[in-house]
Formats: C-alpha cells, sequence, structure tokens
C-alpha cells in the first residue's frame, strides 16, 4: 500500500480466505506499508475469530497494526476498531512516516458484517 495515495478498501480475516470466501482484489487480508526510513515495515489485518482463528484470544475481531519485516517476528502497535466500540481506538499514527514531516495514519472507517465478515 502507498500511503500517499492512500487506501480505501476492505479487510477480511484469515478465515475468510482460508474458506475463499472473499473476492480477489476488492478484499485484501494483510496490507504492507514500506516505511523505506525505517528498519521495519508496517502490517494491517483483520485479526477476526472465526476459523483457523478462532482460539485467538488477543484483540480479536479488531483491525491490528504490527511493525516487522515480511516473514518475521512483528510487534503490537495498535487494535482499531471503530469509535463506537468501548476501550478502542479507531486510528493509529506514526510520526514522520518515510523520513518525511507527515504522519502515517491508519484509521478504521466502518467494520460490517456478513459474508465474507
Amino acid at each position: 500500500v502507498n500511503p500517499i495515495e492512500g487506501y480505501d478498501g476492505l479487510l477480511v480475516g484469515a478465515a475468510d480466505f482460508a474458506a475463499n470466501t472473499y473476492t480477489p482484489g476488492t478484499h485484501h487480508v494483510v496490507l504492507e506499508i514500506l516505511d523505506p526510513s525505517r528498519s521495519q515495515d508496517f502490517y494491517v489485518m483483520y485479526n477476526r475469530k472465526k476459523g483457523p482463528n478462532s482460539e485467538v484470544g488477543f484483540v480479536p475481531d479488531l483491525v491490528t497494526v504490527t511493525l516487522g519485516k515480511s516473514r518475521q517476528v512483528s510487534w503490537h502497535q495498535a487494535a482499531l476498531g471503530t469509535n463506537e466500540i468501548a476501550n478502542n481506538f479507531e486510528k493509529f499514527r506514526a510520526s514522520n512516516w518515510n523520513g518525511g514531516d507527515k504522519d502515517l495514519v491508519v484509521k478504521v472507517c466502518g467494520m460490517t458484517t456478513g459474508p465474507p465478515d
């Protein structure tokens, strides 16, 4: 994902990917946000508690932001939902994205249920 252009799309959980109940090109499981100024990049996913993730106990059914490298350990940065969910954040901000004076902002604009969910 190129944050300069923005991303306005739909995330689905791993269960929908595993069950092939998603639309390629429309739904995404993981977003990778590269930041050449950092030694690690940001990853965004919907941590849906369903199917292969049905036993997840950490921030279930929320959008998670992690910091890491592809195929390596990543570190939890935020759990995001909408402001209608108690004790929840709707956006994540990382200062000086790409070494510049702008911040990277990841915001959940809405969450819906139903196939895929």
